[in-house]
């Protein structure tokens, strides 16, 4: 988890820190030059890169969602920020309602259980989202 924390946080630093005069699109697909550079760095340090290469036959659908949903989130957090989104209120506002939309899919789908804590938890989020917007 420490991982994601890291990257999350430097991932909004770096988006809101992009010049206004490139254009969003170009911008992402030059995260991405980088981003394939690095992965393919690590998987050269981290491993048999043929294996790997090989495995890749295993993916299904989702891998490939994962590539689409990734690009429309930079984009729009991106575009969010261009925009006027302060990183502190869009970055949780996102979140939040992320959160919202994913419990029935959690409980649903993959049978996560909610307990008391967390149903207040979420209570809280929503109370949160609503704070973040009273004038």
């Amino acid at each position: 988890m420490a991982l994601t924390i890291l990257g999350y946080f430097t991932y909004h630093i770096f988006q809101k820190s992009v010049p206004a005069g490139v254009h969003p699109i170009a911008a992402i697909i030059m995260a991405y030059g980088m981003g394939l550079l690095f992965g393919l760095v690590l998987l050269f340090l981290t491993g048999d890169p043929a294996t790997a290469l090989r495995t890749s036959r295993y993916a299904n659908w989702a891998v490939y969602g994962i590539g689409l949903s990734v690009f429309v989130m930079e984009t729009g957090f991106l575009l969010s920020y261009r925009n006027g989104w302060n990183m502190s209120t869009g970055v949780t506002v996102c979140n939040v309602v992320v959160i919202l939309l994913l419990i029935p899919i959690g409980t649903i789908f993959f049978r996560e259980y909610l307990n008391i804590a967390n149903m207040l938890g979420i209570f809280l989020c929503i109370a949160g989202l609503l704070l973040l917007h009273t004038p």
